[in-house]
């Protein structure tokens, strides 16, 4: 429970600076939560715009965000190994694992807005384009798990 409570704080606290400055997360707590509201956001407002009105509008914007949050995942990746190869702790390895986890749904994400704009002709559109979400939170999920991992070994010492 004191390892809920202490993921849950360290992810509001990360993303309300993160949003009320509109800057790139700079920790991986930030990162992990940053993706995951992307992944609500895609799959409870893309999903339907695109097959509405609003598709030219969605399609524009939800592909400069996920490119933004790759690059800044790239960034946390590399920063992230280099403190693994530095001091290969639990924490590290956790750390490490969740910003690539965060990474793979945004690759997920970026996957089913490609199909839901890219190819919405197409009659397995729609269904790439969900089961690409559902996999994207898949990944977020398993991302949170090893943020509670990290916690668990920071709460060990």
């Amino acid at each position: 429970m004191k390892r809920l409570i202490w993921v849950a704080t360290l992810l509001t606290a990360q993303q309300a600076s993160a949003q009320a400055t509109q800057v790139a997360p700079t920790t991986v707590g930030g990162y992990v939560g940053q993706v995951s509201s992307l992944v609500f956001e895609v799959r409870t407002e893309l999903a339907p715009a695109v097959t509405g009105a609003r598709r030219t509008e969605a399609c524009q914007f939800t592909p400069n965000k996920v490119q933004a949050l790759l690059d800044r995942g790239n960034e946390l990746t590399n920063q992230q190994r280099s403190a693994y190869a530095a001091n290969a702790t639990p924490t590290n390895a956790s750390l490490y694992l969740a910003v690539t986890q965060a990474r793979s749904a945004l690759l997920s994400i970026q996957e089913g807005v490609n199909a839901a704009c890219l190819y919405a002709r197409e009659p397995l559109a729609a269904s790439v384009a969900s089961l690409s979400l559902k996999v994207a939170q898949l990944e977020v999920e398993q991302a949170f798990g090893e943020l509670g991992k990290a916690a668990d070994a920071l709460g060990t010492r």
